[in-house]
């Protein structure tokens, strides 16, 4: 996805960067705009979206402590770890 605008980026340990892209130029019911990037802007990992059939996307990001806290449009709260992209906790 890093040919898409940037609307959110957060700098993390070693060079990575956590990149939230601006969903309005997708198609897809579900965009998967949350990612990280290393040094040589290789991909680290993508956020999943909750499971779900509606679409959704990402539309912010925020520090957590170690963590990320990441908002859906659906109305979700995930708390996404900064190191692998997994997901700790949805509300």
């Amino acid at each position: 996805m890093s040919r898409y605008r940037v609307k959110r980026k957060l700098l993390l340990d070693g060079g990575r960067r956590v990149l939230l892209y601006f969903w309005g130029h997708e198609t897809a019911a579900r965009i998967h705009n949350l990612e990280c990037l290393d040094e040589k802007n290789e991909l680290v990992w993508r956020a999943a979206l909750p499971p779900s059939e509606i679409p959704d996307c990402f539309v912010s990001i925020e520090r957590d402590g170690d963590a990320l806290a990441a908002h859906t449009f659906s109305g979700h709260r995930l708390i996404i770890c900064s190191t692998s992209g997994a997901t700790l906790a949805s509300a």
